[in-house]
């Protein structure tokens, strides 16, 4: 690997040296020696920024991308960097500084994230999954992609040299499963060029992809905000569940779907509502359909008018592999169906294999976007009549229809309800692999207990707005 001083290079390519009191900010660009186009753009991107110290690295070059980056990324940290320097910019030659950036917003943001004792800062992300807004500029960020312009910080530098990087993973992925400690700056101070291709990134070679990207990725931020701000307002409405509607005088319709006959199935299901006197149990026999989802679908709809008739304000669907979990209680499960109802909640999940987008509402409630692999509904009277009008193709699955239908639904966390792995799946045949559907739910809980961990530690610090 090679590193050249960008005050080796041609004059009209040198940046002007800073005086000695102001902050230098080492910046080390990988760029491969063959991509002189690349080169040459960033090249531009640095001059005349007296702000930064730059370094150009020769990136090390494998047939596969991403371990060619990784390899280079390790060798910056253990032989390049001076051991005074807090923190490093870690930068590819695709990174494009946008109109909002300025030498004194990075600084004010890399001394904000320091005090939150950041191990990453990313200047721009092409996409993330749940992101908790802290300050008005500064992100948590669960896991991102776009490493084109980072703040690495010494703290971090170890663990990353003492990472394996046997399988084929990004690297800014790898980044994210490494540390908790991560942020982005919004609105975005850099972004990647628009290159038609990619050297690390096989799926970025679609012309348009990267722009396409960072607007969405722009979107989702504009959405939770939209959303926090939503139930801010929202929460100061909520009110404790009056005592003449105490817990222990509610009692909420509950029907069981059973869309598999196998006697294991049924007896179980009848287990887990034993001496829970909370639900009035209703057994439902799927409706037959070639097509289970559909099946399924045409049961709800079909529960749905009986909730009308029978002018229920809250209803709660389970399918026949529901289990709950030791987290369940009866008290505190009301109150949260009295809390999400207020917050004017359609649909409440129970417990979810998958989802993308979750925002902490509340120690235990989370907005979520879109999810799968749920078995415990609790269905709003106010989305009734949606379900009973909403069309169903071929295609589609009850997830995803309730995904779709209302941006108002919530997950608890942590999890009451899971699914029983009995090896086989009466509605998806994908998850007819003993072990998968555990590991559908394991992953979901790990990925909701760090967005909530996050949430509580920020919060508890006075960081969240």
């Amino acid at each position: 690997m090679k590193i050249a001083s960008i005050f080796d290079m041609p004059d009209c390519c040198s940046i002007s040296k800073i005086k000695m009191n102001k902050k230098i900010i080492p910046v080390y660009a990988i760029n491969l020696k063959s991509r002189t186009d690349r080169k040459k753009f960033i090249l531009t991107q640095f001059f005349e920024r007296e702000e930064f110290q730059f370094y150009l690295v020769e990136a090390h070059d494998h047939k596969i991308g991403a371990i060619g980056l990784w390899i280079t990324i390790r060798n910056i940290l253990k032989d390049l960097v001076d051991p005074n320097e807090e923190y490093i910019i870690l930068c590819q030659d695709d990174h494009l500084f946008t109109m909002g950036y300025s030498k004194e917003h990075l600084l004010y943001c890399i001394d904000e994230v320091r005090s939150l004792r950041a191990d990453l800062l990313t200047c721009g992300v092409s996409g993330f999954t749940t992101a908790i807004q802290i300050s008005q500029n500064i992100f948590w960020v669960e896991k991102f992609s776009g490493l084109q312009f980072a703040v690495i910080f010494r703290k971090f530098f170890q663990k990353i040299l003492d990472a394996n990087f046997e399988t084929v993973i990004a690297a800014d992925l790898k980044l994210c499963e490494l540390t908790e400690n991560k942020f982005f700056i919004y609105p975005f101070l850099s972004r990647q060029k628009e290159f038609g291709y990619s050297d690390v990134t096989a799926g970025n070679n679609a012309k348009g992809h990267i722009d396409n990207a960072f607007k969405n990725s722009s979107e989702n931020v504009t959405i939770i905000n939209r959303v926090s701000n939503f139930y801010k307002q929202k929460l100061i409405m909520t009110v404790p569940l009056q005592n003449s509607e105490s817990p222990e005088s509610i009692v909420i319709p509950t029907y069981i779907i059973h869309l598999n006959e196998k006697r294991r199935c049924l007896s179980d299901i009848e287990k887990q509502f034993t001496g829970k006197e909370e639900f009035d149990i209703r057994s439902l026999k799927a409706c037959h359909h070639k097509n289970k989802q559909l099946g399924l679908w045409l049961s709800i709809k079909k529960i749905i008018e009986i909730a009308i008739e029978n002018d229920d304000d809250v209803i709660i669907i389970c399918r026949e592999d529901h289990q709950f979990t030791e987290h369940y209680e009866r008290s505190h499960f009301i109150n949260l169906i009295w809390q999400a109802g207020i917050l004017g909640c359609n649909v409440l999940i129970g417990g979810m294999g998958s989802f993308n987008l979750a925002l902490p509402i509340s120690d235990v409630l989370f907005w979520i976007d879109s999810f799968w692999s749920s078995k415990f509904f609790i269905i709003y009277r106010d989305f009734y009549i949606r379900i009973l009008q909403e069309p169903f193709s071929d295609s589609d699955t009850l997830e995803m229809k309730f995904s779709e239908m209302t941006s108002n639904k919530m997950g608890i966390f942590p999890y009451i309800s899971t699914q029983n792995d009995f090896g086989y799946s009466g509605d998806t045949d994908m998850n007819n692999v003993k072990g998968q559907i555990t590991n559908l739910f394991d992953e979901g809980s790990r990925r909701l207990d760090a967005i909530q961990k996050a949430y509580l530690k920020y919060q508890l610090h006075g960081k969240t707005r």
